[in-house]
């Protein structure tokens, strides 16, 4: 499958299309709707940018579950083997359960976080790496 993520804040996944912006708990009036990120897990999809971050269900194509980061405006998000880890324009790194509810919100010394990793090939302490731009 091809997952495709515009401008116009739409998702298009091969031959179906959702817009995120246009589900309204999603939308932001400071923020363009650019799709700035995305992942999938199955038929799970977490998508965001200008729209908040949001999860869905590709069976029903619609929205399941708005992640709220508040004013923080997310670059980057990845499921990871039980949650959803994402971060933006600010230092935190933002933990989900597969539910959308909030476990962590956990600060860096970065001042935005551009990317995150997730490395668990020691099972029994897996490791979380951010990257991005370090504050001053």
């Amino acid at each position: 499958m091809v997952y495709v993520g515009y401008g116009i804040g739409e998702l298009e996944i091969w031959n179906k299309s959702f817009t995120p912006s246009s589900w309204t708990p999603c939308r932001r009036k400071s923020a363009q709707n650019d799709i700035k990120c995305l992942d999938v897990l199955e038929d799970w999809v977490v998508c965001g940018g200008g729209p908040n971050l949001s999860l869905w269900y590709l069976n029903q194509g619609s929205g399941i579950s708005l992640l709220d980061m508040g004013d923080v405006v997310p670059s980057v998000v990845r499921f990871t083997e039980d949650s959803i880890v994402a971060a933006g324009n600010s230092p935190h790194l933002f933990h989900w359960g597969l539910s959308g509810q909030l476990k962590r919100k956990v600060s860096s010394k970065l001042e935005r976080v551009q990317d995150v990793c997730l490395n668990t090939k020691l099972r029994n302490q897996p490791i979380l790496l951010a990257a991005g731009t370090p504050s001053e």
